[in-house]
């Protein structure tokens, strides 16, 4: 597995403000490699929504039927689960990441698996990937979107090196989440108060650059991907929960998983409301090319869906 130069995001124009807290970010993943690796494995509700993220995303992949010659991209493909999954397939996966301890252990787990002739390295950032233009049939960003600071930049890269008519998996945390709006602390209507506090004690040196997450409304992303050259073609609301207030847990694990079992059936059966309201939206989106014929995509679970007409794809 060959492992490309590394890419630094000090050379992408950023604000001062963005590269400290993307300092602060690759600090806070290097020391949770380990983690990262497990939470599949997690007992907890939050290992649940994981692995059905990720079984979400590999049937996205598998409905696409593309053919063993593709070039698959991985960004942030963290401990590597799947680009394993994907490599498995008979796929060639190249696999980057901003965190070099990230890609080495993707290296490793891709060894370990017996895939490692088919996966390629490369450390480096979204921002400013080190890839040529059109150079990928399909492009998977799962968990990534949400610890950058803005869409715009990273959105316009994944189109860049997407081939004509190349398609795009991308996961954004949902800003209007169900579970958000019980917790005071999470809220996302008492954002712009919190964030305003947040700034002034930074400010005064009271409060620490620390790991945040960004979150998006779904129509905000969908809009940001248009923007970008990217069309939507099918997107799902996945995960209810963990419940909390003031972040303790509103429910026992049980009791949880059976909520989020309960509204994960409605958001999938199209239920107003909850089919938008969960934790991640994950979206399959093509390179907007209108003079490329594409295949009849089925259509995924769930909410947000634009209708994928055959008249639409045939183009």
């Amino acid at each position: 597995m060959p492992l490309l130069k590394r890419r630094s995001l000090e050379k992408a124009e950023l604000d001062p403000e963005d590269i400290k807290q993307r300092k602060v970010i690759r600090a806070y993943f290097r020391s949770s490699v380990r983690t990262w690796d497990e939470i599949y494995d997690y007992e907890g509700l939050y290992g649940r929504i994981y692995r059905e993220r990720r079984d979400l995303v590999l049937d996205m992949c598998d409905r696409l039927r593309l053919s063993p010659a593709s070039r698959i991209l991985e960004i942030g493909c963290g401990p590597g689960v799947i680009t394993r999954e994907v490599a498995q397939r008979g796929y060639r996966v190249t696999a980057i990441d901003y965190v070099l301890e990230m890609v080495e252990a993707t290296g490793r787990l891709a060894a370990r698996s017996g895939v490692g002739s088919r996966v390629a390295l490369s450390a480096g950032d979204l921002h400013h990937l080190p890839f040529l233009d059109e150079r990928f049939d399909l492009a998977l960003v799962i968990g990534v979107i949400e610890w950058l600071p803005a869409l715009r930049e990273p959105l316009m890269e994944i189109a860049r090196v997407l081939k004509r008519g190349g398609y795009a998996i991308i996961s954004v945390d949902n800003r209007w989440a169900l579970h958000a709006f019980l917790d005071p602390l999470l809220n996302p209507i008492l954002a712009p108060v919190k964030t305003r506090l947040v700034n002034f004690l930074r400010r005064t040196g009271l409060r620490r650059p620390h790991t945040r997450p960004n979150t998006y409304s779904m129509r905000q992303f969908d809009s940001a991907l248009r923007t970008a050259g990217l069309r939507k073609l099918s997107g799902t609301s996945l995960g209810f929960g963990p419940f909390s207030f003031f972040r303790q847990s509103a429910f026992p694990h049980h009791a949880g998983v059976r909520i989020h079992k309960t509204l994960q059936r409605l958001a999938d059966s199209g239920f107003p409301i909850i089919k938008s309201a969960g934790l991640v939206y994950v979206v399959l989106a093509t390179q907007d090319c209108e003079d490329h014929a594409r295949p009849t995509i089925p259509r995924s679970r769930g909410a947000g869906d634009e209708p994928v007409r055959e008249k639409e794809l045939a183009r």
